[in-house]
């Protein structure tokens, strides 16, 4: 009795250290059950975070990639362009088009006659007499003349093109090295010219303009004779090849010069010379091979020109040419001819030519 007692005393304890050790265990896996679940959670979010991030850096990597594809793309471009320009612009300066070109013309002639002396000379030296024809300037002037021409040319990026030029020039008829006291040095031409301006539409497309001081562009001559046939000159501004036809172009300028003083008739004693102060607006025309000119003059102080008998004259004028000009040697064989006929009325300085200086 007493020992089955005992047994009974003791299972109690035994259940209960049972069933402690029972839950301690249950509590050790609920803990290390919610130490994994935490653990996964966090290795959950940083998986997420990890998938975000990589997310993030390929749409960085594709943008940068297409930023890189754009910019390529646009560089391209430019850089094979500025090539072709740079190119073009090495091209046009090599032929010309822009860019500085310096040009000059000299002469200096010694005449010795037939006794070993200077003599006299000029284009219109003849051994004829006066019934006899011109030989020509070649060799038969006396004089020293030079000039020289300074260009500048440039392109603007809208295509336009502009044109500056300088021409100096000296002429003296001394043989000394040294002739600062009889030079005549001055600038014969200092003038601007635009064209290809992209404002200039229709008739005008292909127009220019210029100011300034100039030998008009379509002046001709007979150069071996030193004889100006057209010499428009002087200062002022102006339009060439206005388009108003297939085959008509026109030029249309104002030019301003004085001429030689002259003596007058003044109430003022003081004032017994006076120099006329001329304007010529011209107005040139071409269809085909022809060309007809038409000049109106006016003329400053010219009506007080004193005057021989019953002459008076004139303060203005009108003056005209037909002109053909040919692109062969009268049809028979290759070179060029020119033939004209002029008419003036009233102020006209020169019968031959719309300038001072024809002879």
């Amino acid at each position: 009795m007493t020992f089955a007692t005992q047994r009974l005393r003791k299972s109690p304890l035994v259940l209960a250290v049972a069933a402690a050790a029972m839950t301690a265990s249950s509590l050790a896996n609920a803990q290390a059950d919610s130490d994994l679940e935490a653990r996964l959670a966090e290795l959950e979010q940083r998986i997420v975070a990890a998938e975000q991030r990589a997310a993030a850096a390929e749409r960085r990597a594709e943008k940068a990639e297409r930023e890189m594809a754009r910019e390529q793309a646009d560089d391209s471009r430019p850089v094979g362009q500025d090539i072709e320009s740079r190119l073009a612009k090495v091209e046009r300066h090599a032929n010309g088009e822009e860019g500085f070109s310096f040009n000059v013309y000299a002469r200096s002639g010694l005449l010795i006659g037939g006794d070993g002396k200077s003599t006299e000379g000029g284009p219109y030296l003849t051994p004829a007499g006066q019934q006899g024809g011109a030989v020509g300037r070649l060799g038969n002037e006396p004089d020293t003349y030079a000039e020289a021409v300074f260009n500048y040319r440039m392109r603007f990026d809208n295509g336009a093109r502009a044109k500056y030029t300088t021409m100096i020039a000296d002429g003296v008829t001394t043989s000394n090295d040294w002739t600062a006291d009889e030079s005549s040095l001055n600038v014969r031409q200092v003038y601007a010219e635009f064209s290809d301006l992209p404002s200039f539409t229709g008739a005008f497309e292909n127009a220019s303009i210029w100011a300034g001081k100039r030998f008009d562009r379509d002046n001709f001559d007979i150069h071996w004779l030193d004889s100006d046939f057209i010499f428009l000159a002087g200062t002022g501004g102006g339009i060439y090849d206005m388009q108003f036809a297939d085959n008509w172009k026109s030029n249309l300028s104002i030019y301003g010069r004085s001429f030689s003083d002259f003596p007058v008739d003044s109430h003022n004693p003081a004032e017994d010379s006076g120099s006329t102060d001329n304007l010529i607006l011209t107005s040139n025309n071409y269809f085909g091979n022809w060309q007809w000119m038409l000049n109106g003059m006016s003329a400053t102080d010219n009506d007080e020109r004193r005057t021989e008998g019953n002459i008076s004259a004139a303060d203005h004028g009108v003056h005209t040419m037909v002109a053909y000009h040919g692109d062969s040697f009268f049809g028979l064989n290759d070179g060029n001819f020119k033939a004209a006929v002029m008419h003036g009325r009233g102020w006209v300085p020169r019968p031959r030519a719309s300038g001072p200086m024809a002879g």
